[in-house]
């Protein structure tokens, strides 16, 4: 439709302490930066049996779907 509004999904922000669902793995999220390729980068450390303890750096640059915030994806 000509002259409708566009809307675009609104780009989740991390905070310290949230937790996140990364490729099926719960993690927490110990800090938050932005990333150089856009987005953001969070470093987290494991929660779940396979990554418990685990640090690891997810740089999102939009990829929306891969990390999830805990309190949306799993009700």
């Amino acid at each position: 439709m000509p002259g409708a509004p566009t809307t675009t999904a609104p780009e989740t922000t991390f905070a310290p302490g949230a937790r996140v669902l990364i490729r099926d793995a719960e993690w927490v999220v110990r800090s938050v930066d932005p990333s150089a390729a856009g987005g953001q980068q969070l470093l987290c450390v494991g929660v779940s049996e396979l990554v418990r303890e685990r640090e690891a750096i997810r740089r999102d640059a939009g990829r929306r779907p891969a990390v999830r915030c805990r309190r949306c994806c799993l009700g």
